[in-house]
């Protein structure tokens, strides 16, 4: 029996009522602690430091992640879209993809798209999702080594390279890696640097004790600001800012950081909305596990803080050791997590197939809407896999547009015709879609490699609706021909129905190649091109022949003037879809200009 959605949503509701009412006390008693250091204690620079450094260190972190995503982006997307094998395989991947990128929510998004597509499979999913986990442990690490002192050099020398590299060259976007990580170090510096004056103030020490001694408030604040700032990296350096500079011990650290860990799954959940059934239990499956890792970890929190304690150099409380041991410790929560987990994956992939069951009514048809989805923008190799998936959609239709001319061929009736005109009206409106969502995905600044498979994937929706467009043509000629009261003869008719479903079976080989991405499939399909192009030249001949021999006398079949001309024209219809389904074959890279 699935789960009662409606009484899950009246409880998170209340949920929601509940945290937020918490965050807004939590807030006012921070507000309250200000106001009675007012006059030791400016807190108009201390709140825009930790603010402005908050936001200079995600402004760093999104500029890293971007520019990284935009090198590497082919290549990670490709590696995702290849991934087969076993969970492990998929953990690996995760913590690779994620430590590249420098952001588990951007892995989380193009996975969710990938899911979506129909790529992967919800067990390989969780698999790499578990190891984006881990990947994205790489910046506390990287924070927690205290080069601060190379801020400003990274971002002089970063900003040089940017300026002086072409638009969207390799250079630049490694130029704009170096600014982000430039600007994420400053951020940090920022923060620590408003934070000093509170070193003395034991009402703020005392605010955040009751965190660590109770740790559950401790959890909800992480996940809370994790959620609204979109970075579980953020909540973590901001973490390490407080214990850097004395605000609050390990302790304290330790369910604040745990707390992101829940905070950072709401993205993937927010991206999995108006996505498939599968994509939803991805993002599902995600939160999942996450919580019922921060369960486990506070059930044995003092013994979970003594292990890091053991295994990372320095006093756990001292301001000089506590960005390791936090770093540290957030690295083993997600490593030991995905170990406990990783045997039950197929478990849990059951559990969230129990909670978001197959919906039983019959399977709504998918529109190019449902594959064009915002979220898909916030990372371009996602958005060029959906763009890929939007036109085999379109293709598919565009077939099925086929399939329904050759009916008309075949009873030479015009009965068809609005469901013909249905088709065409949907491809338009496809073309306009996709189209609108390539001008988008450029606009957020894809690499060279990236910009140019976007301009083949506009040639192709093209194509496409260029075939929309003959199939169309093929109808309104064969409504004339039953206009001016002819008809075919039977082998003129023969020929056109032979002409068309070879075409219908190259375009079945071309569909299969570019869903599977087979090279042998495309060759059978170029086979059948090259034998419509040699059966376009033969069948006219032949229709001309019969013509002339009908009206010297020497053949008995009755061959009509207007049934020639126009079953000749239909017969070149047919050779240019084939031509524009080649077309295709080459903006996806199956085929050779």
């Amino acid at each position: 029996m699935a789960l009662n959605l409606a009484v899950l949503r009246k409880k998170l509701i209340g949920l929601s009522v509940l945290v937020a009412a918490f965050c807004v006390l939590w807030l006012t008693g921070i507000g309250a602690g200000l106001w009675r250091l007012r006059s030791t204690v400016d807190p108009v620079p201390l709140v825009f430091g930790v603010l402005g450094g908050l936001g200079l260190f995600i402004f760093g972190i999104q500029i890293m992640s971007d520019s990284l995503q935009k090198a590497a982006g082919a290549r990670l997307r490709h590696i995702l879209e290849m991934l087969t094998g076993g969970p492990i395989r998929g953990v690996l991947v995760g913590v690779g993809v994620t430590a590249i990128i420098q952001s588990s929510s951007a892995t989380t998004v193009m996975l969710v798209g990938f899911v979506n597509a129909g790529l992967l499979s919800l067990v390989q999913a969780i698999g790499v999702v578990l190891g984006a986990n881990i990947g994205t442990t790489v910046t506390a690490q990287l924070v927690a080594f205290k080069i601060s002192k190379f801020a400003l050099p990274a971002i002089a020398v970063g900003m040089a390279i940017t300026m002086a590299s072409r638009q969207r060259s390799r250079w630049r976007l490694w130029g704009q890696v170096m600014l982000g990580f430039g600007v994420l170090f400053y951020g940090l510096t920022t923060m620590v640097t408003a934070l000093k004056p509170l070193q003395g103030s034991e009402q703020f020490k005392e605010f955040f004790i009751q965190f660590g001694a109770t740790p559950l408030l401790g959890v909800i604040a992480g996940a809370m600001l994790t959620a609204v700032v979109q970075s579980s990296s953020a909540t973590v350096g901001l973490v390490i800012a407080l214990g850097t500079t004395g605000l609050i011990d390990f302790r304290t650290a330790l369910p604040l950081m745990l707390g992101d860990n829940i905070g950072t799954t709401i993205t993937a959940l927010l991206s999995s909305i108006g996505t498939s059934r599968m994509a939803k239990r991805t993002a599902l499956a995600h939160c999942f596990f996450n919580v019922l890792g921060v369960v486990w970890a506070l059930s044995i929190l003092p013994y979970f803080a003594k292990l890091v304690d053991f295994i990372t150099a320095g006093d756990a409380n001292s301001p000089a050791f506590i960005a390791r041991h936090i770093a540290n410790a957030h690295t083993m929560f997600n490593v030991l997590n995905t170990i406990i987990v990783l045997p039950f994956i197929k478990q849990l992939a059951r559990l969230v197939t129990w909670i978001l069951p197959d919906k039983t009514a019959a399977p709504r048809r998918t529109k190019v809407g449902d594959l064009l989805q915002e979220q898909f923008l916030k990372s371009p190799p996602v958005a060029i896999a959906q763009v890929k998936k939007a036109i085999l959609h379109m293709l598919e239709r565009a077939s099925e547009m086929l399939g329904l001319v050759r009916k008309m061929l075949l009873q030479e009736s015009t009965g068809l015709m609005p469901d013909v005109l249905k088709y065409e009206d949907e491809l338009d409106r496809h073309q306009a879609e996709i189209t609108e969502y390539i001008s988008r995905v450029m606009h957020k600044g894809v690499s060279i490699d990236d910009s140019e498979v976007l301009t083949k994937m506009l040639h192709a929706v093209n194509d496409v609706e260029n075939i929309g467009d003959e199939l169309e043509n093929t109808a309104v000629l064969l409504e004339r021909l039953g206009t001016l009261g002819q008809s075919f003869s039977r082998p003129a008719k023969e020929d056109i129905i032979e002409m068309t479903d070879t075409v219908l079976a190259m375009a079945a080989d071309s569909l299969n190649a570019l869903k599977l991405e087979s090279k042998q499939l495309t060759v059978a399909a170029i086979e059948k091109e090259i034998k419509i192009d040699k059966m376009k030249r033969l069948l006219r001949k032949r229709n001309r022949d019969r013509y002339v021999a009908f009206k010297r006398g020497e053949s008995k079949t009755e061959e009509k003037l207007w049934g020639q001309v126009i079953s000749n024209d239909i017969i070149s219809n047919m050779e240019k879809i084939a031509d524009h389904i080649v077309n295709v074959l080459e903006a996806f890279g199956l085929v050779d200009e």
